[in-house]
C-alpha cells in the first residue's frame, strides 16, 4: 500500500471509527462473542461500501439535474434559424433529435430561414 493510500485509509477510519466499531461489535455478538481478527476489517469494508453507495446516490441526483446542461452544451443555436418550427415540435421529437447520448443533434428543417408570414405575433387580449 502506498503512503498516500495509507494516509487516505487512516483519515477514513478516523472519520468513521465509531460506525466501524459498532458494526464490528454487532458482528462479534452475532458470531457468539468471537474475537475473530477479521471483524474490524469486515466492518470497515461494510462501511466503505455504505459510503460508496451513498455517494453514488448523491451523484445520481446531481447528475440528473446536470444532464440537461450537458445536452444544451451540444446544441449549436446559431444553426437554428426556424425557431417557430422548433417551438412547435412535440417533447418526444425534441428529445429524439437533440437529447441523445450518441451522435450529433438533428437540425434538419431548422436551418432554413422561415417564410416571413410564419411570424405572426399574438394579439394582446
Amino acid at each position: 500500500m502506498k503512503d498516500e493510500d495509507k494516509e487516505i485509509a487512516a483519515k477514513f477510519v478516523a472519520i468513521y471509527k465509531e460506525k466501524i466499531l459498532a458494526i464490528a461489535k454487532k458482528n462479534a455478538e452475532e458470531a457468539g462473542g468471537s474475537k475473530e481478527p477479521g471483524l474490524i476489517r469486515n466492518a470497515t469494508r461494510q462501511v466503505v461500501q455504505d459510503v460508496i453507495d451513498e455517494k453514488k446516490h448523491k451523484w445520481k441526483k446531481l447528475s440528473s439535474h446536470h444532464r440537461g446542461y450537458t445536452y444544451a452544451e451540444k446544441i449549436d443555436v446559431d444553426r437554428i434559424k426556424n425557431w417557430p418550427k422548433l417551438f412547435a415540435m412535440s417533447d418526444k421529437e425534441v428529445k429524439q433529435r437533440f437529447l441523445q447520448r450518441k451522435g450529433e443533434p438533428d437540425y434538419s428543417g431548422l436551418e432554413e430561414e422561415p417564410e416571413p408570414q410564419d411570424f405572426k405575433l399574438p394579439r394582446a387580449a
